[in-house]
């Protein structure tokens, strides 16, 4: 998981969720790897990646686990 570092050093947390993501989870998991990201910024832009993902992960089509398994 070398290309996904933020994800590997959570993995065994995020395998575990039993819950659905808050919004800021949502952003923490499928956003801390990208080199866009800027957690210190105030306002935070929404790429399509990120759009679609998180649809994915709210309607239960994909969960974090399978995130996790992917980056593998």
């Amino acid at each position: 998981m070398c290309s996904f570092p933020h994800i590997a050093e959570r993995a065994d947390h995020l395998s575990a969720l039993t819950t659905p993501l808050t919004p800021d989870e949502a952003v923490e998991l499928l956003c801390s790897d990208c080199p866009f990201y800027h957690p210190d910024r105030e306002e935070q832009l929404e790429c399509g990646s990120f759009l679609i993902l998180k649809r994915l992960l709210e309607r239960g089509v994909l969960t974090p686990a399978q995130i996790v398994a992917v980056c593998r």
